[in-house]
This record gives C-alpha cells, sequence and structure tokens, in this order.
C-alpha cells in the first residue's frame, strides 16, 4: 500500500512540474525619472505587485528555484520571482512596497559598485535590506562585464572571485548567478555551472520542467513596458491561456554578439466568435498597435479576423551592453518589404484576403510591399488608409531630396534613431502616472515647468506642446478621452514603437522623390497596382493633403 501511495505522489509531482510556468522579473532601478529606460516608478512597481497578488500568483523566496531545479523538489507553477539587478540604491524605493505585499525580492549584486558610491548600496544599506525579512540575494559577476570570449583567468575572477566578494560583504553564501546583460558564451557557462545551482538570463519566457536551470528565463522590465504587456506575462503564468487573442513570432532573431534571443516582429490576432472576413491592420511606425484596439472591437463585432502588426521596432533589444541603437542601423524599406511579406502571407492562411488598414507610414510600408512585388495586391481585397503619407502629398520634392541628404548625413554619424527615444519614455512615464493617479500632483509637474499640474494635466499639457498628431490625442476632448487612454494603455500590444529608424525615414523619402519609384530599394512597379482603396484624413492634417 506504502509504494502504491509513493508510486502515485511520484506521478503527482511529475505532473506538477510538467505543468509548471514560473514567471521571473527582472528590475533596476526605481526612480521618478521620464527617460531612463531601466527606471520603473514606484507606483508603477506596486500596481504590478498588486497585480500578481490579484491573480494568485505566488510571489516567491530565490530558494524555491533552487530547491525546484537542483533538487527537484516542490513546484513552482503558478510563481513569481521578482530580480532586482546590479544593486542601484533606488531599490530602496519599493522595499516598503515588498514588505507590504510580502513580495520577497532578489537582489543579484556586482562586488564592484558596492560601498563605492552614492548611487550604490552601501555595506551599511545591505545589513539593513537583509533584516527587512524580504530580500534575498545572487551574484551577478565582480565588475559586470559580458562573459563572452574571455580566458580562464578573467571568468575565474568575474565568476568565482565575484561570488567570493559578494558572499564576504554578505557574510552568506550564494548558490545562484545572473549574466551580466544576460551574456555568456559555453565557457562562462560551464564555469557558472560549477560555482553556482542555477544561473538566470535575460530570454523573454516562462519557466518550467525543461528549462535550462543555467540559463533561465527572465522579463526585463523597462520603462517602455506597458500595463497591458504586463498583465500578459502575468496571465499566461497564472493559467490563462485562453487570452482571446494569440500572438504569432513572425522572425527571430540574435543580438549583436549571438547571445541572447531577440523578437524581430509579432502579430497579434484576434478571432471573430463568428468569423467571415479578416482585417490586417499595419499601425505607423511611431505609435504603437494598441490604441488599434477600438477597431479590432468592432472589426471583430462585425465578423473579421484581425491581424495586427507589431513591427519591428517595438522589439529593439534594450538589454544590450553595447550601443543598443545599431541594432536598427539597417532597418530601412527593404527590411519593410521582408516584414511585409511575412505577415501577408501569414494572414492568408485559410484561403481568405483580408482587408488592408493602414495609418500613417504603415500605409508607405505596404505600398513598398506591392511595389517591390504585384502579386501580393491579388492577395488582399483592399485597403483603408488613415492619415496616410503619400508620394507627392505636398508636391515638395526638392523637400524630399533635402530629407535623403539629411538622413544620409546622419547615418554616415552613426545617428540610427530618427525620433528621439526620450520622447517616447517621457510619453510612456506621464501616460502611466495619469492611468493610476489621474488626479495626483504629477512629482514631474515642477520640473517639466508646470508646478502644481495633475498628472492628467501635465500629460495633457506636453502634449499639446508637440506636433504628434499619431498619438491620437484631441486636445479640445482630452476630459472625456480619460477612459480610452486607460483602456489603450491596458492592451497586451505595445503602446509605443520607441524607435524610428534612421534608414526607414531615408528610405521613405527617396521613395516620395522618386514618385515610390526606387530601383535601388527594390520598389519598382507600384504604377503595376490595381487594387481598391479608400483614404480617410483627420482635421489635425493639412488640408492640402486632401486631394490625393
Amino acid at each position: 500500500m506504502n509504494k502504491i501511495i509513493l508510486v502515485l505522489l511520484s506521478v503527482l509531482v511529475m505532473s506538477t512540474s510538467i505543468s509548471a510556468d514560473n514567471l521571473t522579473l527582472c528590475y533596476h532601478k526605481f526612480e521618478y525619472s521620464t527617460t531612463d529606460m531601466y527606471s520603473v516608478v514606484p507606483e508603477v512597481f506596486e500596481w504590478q505587485v498588486n497585480y500578481m497578488k490579484e491573480k494568485k500568483l505566488d510571489i516567491i523566496r530565490l530558494q524555491r528555484m533552487v530547491d525546484y531545479y537542483d533538487k527537484g523538489l516542490g513546484s513552482i507553477d503558478k510563481t513569481a520571482l521578482i530580480t532586482i539587478d546590479d544593486g542601484w540604491k533606488s531599490e530602496n524605493a519599493i522595499i516598503p512596497i515588498a514588505v507590504h505585499y510580502n513580495a520577497p525580492v532578489t537582489l543579484f549584486l556586482y562586488k564592484l559598485v558596492l560601498n563605492r558610491s552614492s548611487h550604490y548600496f552601501s555595506y551599511a544599506d545591505l545589513d539593513t535590506l537583509k533584516a527587512t525579512g524580504v530580500v534575498d540575494f545572487g551574484s551577478h559577476s565582480y565588475t559586470h562585464i559580458p562573459l563572452i570570449k574571455k580566458d580562464i583567468a578573467v571568468l575565474t575572477h568575474e565568476i568565482v572571485d565575484g561570488k567570493a566578494a559578494v558572499e564576504n560583504v554578505l557574510k552568506m553564501k550564494l548558490d545562484t548567478f545572473a549574466y551580466p546583460y544576460g551574456m555568456f558564451d559555453s565557457e562562462a557557462k560551464k564555469m557558472a555551472s560549477a560555482n553556482f545551482k542555477i544561473a538566470f538570463g535575460v530570454n523573454d519566457g516562462w519557466n518550467g520542467e525543461k528549462t535550462d536551470k543555467y540559463n533561465l528565463n527572465r522579463f526585463v522590465i523597462y520603462k517602455s513596458i506597458g500595463f497591458g504587456e504586463f498583465m500578459s506575462y502575468v496571465n499566461y503564468a497564472a493559467g490563462d491561456k485562453d487570452r482571446g487573442y494569440s500572438v504569432h513570432f513572425l522572425g527571430t532573431g540574435r543580438d549583436d554578439e549571438g547571445h541572447f534571443d531577440r523578437i524581430k516582429f509579432k502579430v497579434y490576432r484576434y478571432d471573430a466568435k463568428i468569423p467571415s472576413k479578416k482585417a490586417l491592420i499595419i499601425p505607423s511606425s511611431g505609435a504603437g498597435p494598441a490604441w488599434s484596439y477600438k477597431l479590432v472591437k468592432k472589426l471583430n463585432e462585425s465578423g473579421y479576423d484581425c491581424y495586427v502588426v507589431s513591427g519591428r521596432n517595438n522589439y529593439v533589444p534594450f538589454y544590450n551592453p553595447n550601443e543598443v541603437m545599431k541594432v536598427v542601423k539597417d532597418w530601412g524599406i527593404p527590411e519593410t518589404i521582408r516584414d511585409m511579406k511575412e505577415t501577408v502571407d501569414y494572414a492568408v492562411q485559410g484561403g481568405k484576403k483580408p482587408v488592408v488598414f493602414a495609418w500613417g507610414d504603415g500605409f508607405d510600408s505596404f505600398m513598398a510591399l506591392l511595389g517591390s512585388d504585384p502579386k501580393y495586391a491579388d492577395k488582399v481585397s483592399g485597403i483603408i488608409a488613415v492619415n496616410p503619407s503619400l508620394s507627392g502629398a505636398l508636391n515638395d520634392v526638392d523637400n524630399y531630396k533635402q530629407q535623403v541628404e539629411t538622413y544620409d548625413a546622419m547615418l554616415a554619424k552613426g545617428q540610427y534613431e530618427e525620433e528621439e527615444l526620450n520622447f517616447f519614455l517621457k510619453v510612456k512615464t506621464l501616460l502611466d502616472l495619469m492611468v493610476l493617479k489621474p488626479g495626483a500632483i504629477s512629482p514631474f509637474a515642477k520640473t517639466m515647468g508646470f508646478p502644481g499640474a495633475t498628472n492628467k494635466a501635465l500629460i495633457a499639457r506636453f502634449l499639446d506642446s508637440v506636433k504628434h498628431p499619431e498619438l491620437g490625442f484631441d486636445m479640445a476632448s482630452f476630459d472625456g478621452l480619460l477612459d480610452e487612454y486607460k483602456e489603450a494603455c491596458m492592451q497586451p500590444m505595445p503602446l509605443l514603437s520607441m524607435v524610428v529608424p534612421v534608414a526607414f525615414m531615408r528610405d521613405l523619402n527617396q521613395l516620395w522623390y522618386g514618385d515610390f519609384y526606387s530601383k535601388e530599394l527594390g520598389v519598382e512597379h507600384v504604377k503595376d497596382v490595381n487594387l481598391p482603396a479608400a483614404f480617410f484624413y483627420s482635421k489635425v492634417f493639412e488640408i492640402g493633403r486632401a486631394h490625393v
């Protein structure tokens, strides 16, 4: 009888481990900054912790991960692990939140910065953190260099000596390691496995029975992560596999050094209850696909299965020790055409032709595809363009030529982003606080020149001062739109694209200059395209464009 019970228990443990979904998060800083990609506003962190609690995720201690992967004990099904890298002193801002919610956090520390400056933890700070009862620790090397192509002596110093040095400071043994920048090669991994029980990388994904215990997944939480994106991470780990949409990766890649994965682009698919038609939605390069949620809802209600493009500039691998923007240096029209081909080929599976909805330069991207390969016009039923950019719309070919020269000069100087990243980060930060605490005085009000402004008023004033109509803000009716913007922020799709590549803008201007003809870019057949089209313009665009 006892043997039967043991067998049943072992089967139960195996079945639990097979279905395990652990969500591990990787943070860095918690500051009131509008532009630091790595700084999460404390109010946003609190919302994230509260949401995990609402979804019944068990926020676990580090030892539970060690027991599961090193000893095969317990389960990590429906769990979350909060990790924070480097040892920034700003982490003190969220310790009261961790204590209040009983949400343990793990700090991965590297020796070089400890007790060195006011920006990082002092030894006394670490003693205080240990006393809170909610903080665990792991090693993050000695000097935080990428552990690739390093000789044994350097690896020994970073991994072995780094472990010993942090252990000496903390007066405790450390069994876990986080690769700096998530980067490592086979030699580094071999040494890490000889000195630690588990190790973490930074690949997006959840952890289960088959995950490599010396390259455990972690979602890096940047400032750019939206509420809806975070919710999608949590909901999957919590067992909500029927999300009302599906995500398809149409292209993956490696970082510049070839050591961790990144996504090239995605398509979010929202199926109608009684499908009869298809819609392919292509946003502009500046605004993320989350803003199309109302259109998706209406189209689904009308029987359209919706395919929403989330382009590659939504997935720039910011977690990279090199100049992060260099990854977009070659992202122009030829790359966009390849993305569009894969997207259309995916959307037409099953035999139905989709109607295309395109915003701004999303229209140009789709037209570039048709101009390079007119047969793709036969794969769609028509196009509806909203505020499109069109060749000759402003009848200023000299301006287009000048823009091409300007962008060529920018590329020659190593400037690869057309839109300043800090602008999008500022918008995202102000939107976050508007959603969470619309009536509260903004912590950024004074520094942005509007002392006493609420979070809602500050984002309104800021966007009223810049020309970004693609963000969809109508200042005359802003108060009535708050709920709509909040709903957009809660979508699983990215809210803002963050990066508009210079190469893409250069290529667009070349197409406009050449009346949408460019042998260099492979767009030579746009006049051969025969496709039903409708164009809509909002009042924020010049009346002169309406004649096209």
